[in-house]
């Protein structure tokens, strides 16, 4: 084995070494780059798409408390009501309805006078329910259902008579002759002085919630986002859409996730080979926190890395043969070449020629090496010249 061949060996080994810990170094780097960096993504993410869904909500909040505002004080014709109604839910297609629900002779006191009536119940009381028709810009008028369900199904209006509060619902199952989805409604209270006259809401369909959120890819177009009402129910589920209006599976995410989030903390849980980052907010006047999740696969971490490694290896491995190629020429350049013209010079000696030149003037290890060997040379040489010298003298003095 060749010295040159050793050294490479040497220092390919110490090269590879260095090159192996610094891609350990690097990968440990990279991958605290990339968690701070999906957690900076998924916070802004979250927070972009939550004002998007809050600024939905609110839109809609922001119409049903302008529409009662007016009936809090008066109280025009129920026809002229229903006109109105039709006429904001034709001009506003992201809306799937808007209601009112008076208590029993609340509105003007002529219930009587409206027995059976359309948009009210058999006693009278004033309850018109208007939808988008599925026609663009036509509405259906009919009476409203449900409010008084006392299974969940009607929380939509029993709440907010019970507390007389601003109400964003559940997600809900509401079924009728021409419908049957999920929604949630979000209520505004009629009332004056703190009495409890009745209530005005605008139905959003989950399905549409979902066609608009539920399709994000939250990082690095990976991931997926849902959002979760108070109590933990899916309102959009960007994994599995068929979870709306259920409730989160886990039961330790359901656990902390009740904890936390009404206490409008961030928070984190992992589960099903993902991260999950949760983001509370308010709607409207509504005190509760609804959650925006945004989704990311631990995949992306071993992904990530393993493009890092792959990459450092491979950087490696160019850098460590570009070095060989580079010591190999300088070894050619200055060593070897060097070596062999001293085996040359010592083979030339060694087969007696004295008068043999080393052409090496370079003032190196290698020129050091020659001009021993040179002078070693000149020594024999002046030694054998004595030698013939002597025996020269030594004949002509015999003879």
């Amino acid at each position: 084995m060749s010295i040159r061949f050793r050294i490479s060996l040497y220092l390919s080994i110490v090269l590879f070494l260095g090159f192996s810990f610094l891609a350990v170094v690097n990968s440990v780097i990279s991958y605290d780059n990339l968690k701070s960096e999906v957690e900076s993504n998924s916070a802004i993410t979250s927070e972009r798409w939550s004002l998007e869904v809050k600024d939905t909500l609110d839109s809609a909040m922001f119409y049903a408390r302008g529409f009662r505002s007016p009936l809090i004080f008066t109280s025009p014709a129920r026809e002229s009501i229903i006109v109105s109604i039709k006429e904001v839910i034709e001009r506003n297609p992201n809306f799937f309805a808007l209601w009112l629900v008076f208590e029993p002779n609340l509105y003007d006191g002529k219930d009587s006078q409206y027995k059976s009536a359309f948009a009210h119940d058999s006693t009278g009381r004033f309850i018109p329910y208007v939808f988008q028709s599925g026609e663009k810009g036509k509405a259906v008028i009919r009476s409203s259902i449900g409010y008084e369900n006392q299974d969940g199904t009607g929380d939509f209006y029993q709440i907010p008579k019970k507390k007389n509060i601003y109400y964003v619902s559940e997600p809900y199952r509401y079924k009728s002759e021409n419908v049957d989805t999920m929604m949630i409604s979000i209520v505004a209270p009629i009332s004056k002085d703190g009495f409890f006259r009745g209530a005005c809401g605008i139905d959003l369909k989950a399905e549409e919630l979902q066609k608009k959120f539920g399709e994000v890819k939250p990082f690095r177009n990976q991931g997926y986002m849902t959002l979760i009402s108070p109590s933990g129910l899916y309102t959009v589920n960007g994994k599995d859409p068929s979870l709306i209006g259920k409730k989160i599976t886990n039961p330790q995410e359901l656990d902390l996730f009740l904890k936390q989030s009404q206490e409008g903390k961030n928070f984190t849980f992992n589960s099903d080979e993902h991260t999950h980052y949760y983001f509370p907010f308010h709607v409207g006047k509504d005190k509760r926190y609804w959650v925006m999740q945004v989704s990311v696969p631990d995949s992306i971490y071993k992904d990530e890395m393993f493009k890092t490694i792959i990459t450092r290896a491979l950087t490696a491995i160019l850098i460590l043969v570009s070095v060989l190629v580079c010591l190999n020429f300088i070894f050619q350049k200055l060593i070897t070449a060097g070596l062999l013209k001293a085996i040359g010079f010592s083979e030339e000696i060694a087969d007696g020629n004295l008068i043999a030149q080393s052409s090496h003037d370079k003032k190196d290890e290698i020129g050091t090496l020659l001009g021993s060997m040179n002078k070693m040379r000149e020594d024999l040489l002046k030694v054998l010249r004595e030698i013939g010298s002597s025996a020269n003298t030594l004949r002509d003095t015999s003879e």
